[in-house]
């Protein structure tokens, strides 16, 4: 299901869950909410609602992200989203792009990278340009081989490691979406 009609389908539930669209001027009902949620969690703001001392603006958003909440003069938003399959897939990006950003964090891994941009070399070729042992060079290579980053490919009896630009260029991409930074240069 894609974000629209999720967003669709969270607004019916919630719609149903008040009584209706012609009831939505009275103090909502709130017991539909998660008990986590704010206007169940804070006494102080379920009765400010209760007794139409505040507004309730409901913030539909496909995180779940039930205690995100904000009050402003004489109104309160906040979040009444259910997870569902778009938190899943956002849980599954974020920890596979945290395994592959994982593989940059040594910094021999990142020399191996270097090393390799241009042609590919072997666990030996490695081992003796950066003084370190081949069983450690192995072990770093295959590290950056599961997370995607480089490809290792049997030479005889030894094996020769590439990196795989596009992989790492995929990486910073989803970096970049996953972080989804406001006021970049280039955007509006």
């Amino acid at each position: 299901m894609g974000r629209s009609a999720y967003i669709d389908q969270q607004e019916k539930r919630v719609i149903a869950a008040l009584g209706g669209q012609d009831n939505l001027k009275a103090p909502p009902s709130l017991e539909w909410l998660s008990e986590k949620n704010a206007l169940r969690s804070i006494p102080e703001l379920r009765e400010a609602v209760l007794h139409g001392q505040l507004q309730v603006v409901f913030w539909i958003e496909p995180f779940c992200l039930h205690d995100n909440w904000l009050i402003a003069p004489g109104k309160v938003t906040v979040a009444c989203s259910e997870p569902g399959q778009l938190v899943d897939n956002f849980f599954h990006f974020t920890e596979d792009l945290a395994f592959r950003l994982q593989a940059l964090s040594d910094p021999t891994r990142l020399l191996i990278l270097r090393l390799i941009r241009n042609f590919g070399m072997t666990n030996t070729d490695m081992a003796d340009y950066l003084g370190l042992a081949r069983p450690t060079i192995s072990v770093h290579a295959s590290i950056l081989r599961k997370a995607g980053l480089i490809q290792s490919e049997p030479e005889g009896r030894i094996t020769r490691h590439k990196i795989l630009p596009d992989e790492l260029a995929r990486l910073f991409a989803d970096l970049d979406k996953f972080l989804d930074l406001p006021g970049r240069k280039g955007e509006m």
